[in-house]
């Protein structure tokens, strides 16, 4: 038998995207990007930092994010350790 799902779970988990400049929307953007950086991160839900190719070009942002970060689970995009983007 199928289990229907739980009408109090949402099945799009709430996602806040934040980046220091962020880009202009596209006109169906599904997501909007906000204005933000590490030390934005205290004041927001802690579920889980998704950090998706730290930009090379600021030094320490990675950390900066997991030190401020005060959840149980990180999800980590990037090239592989000998890349430019390791941590």
């Amino acid at each position: 038998s199928q289990r229907e799902p739980s009408s109090n779970v949402s099945p799009h988990p709430p996602v806040i995207a934040l980046d220091i400049s962020p880009p202009p929307p596209p006109p169906r953007q599904p997501l909007p990007v906000m204005a933000g950086t590490a030390d934005s991160l205290p004041s927001l839900p802690q579920h889980t930092l998704f950090l998706c190719m730290p930009s090379p070009g600021e030094e320490g942002l990675a950390e900066a994010a997991l030190a401020a970060f005060r959840g149980s689970h990180v999800a980590y995009v990037g090239e592989w350790g000998t890349g430019m983007t390791s941590p």
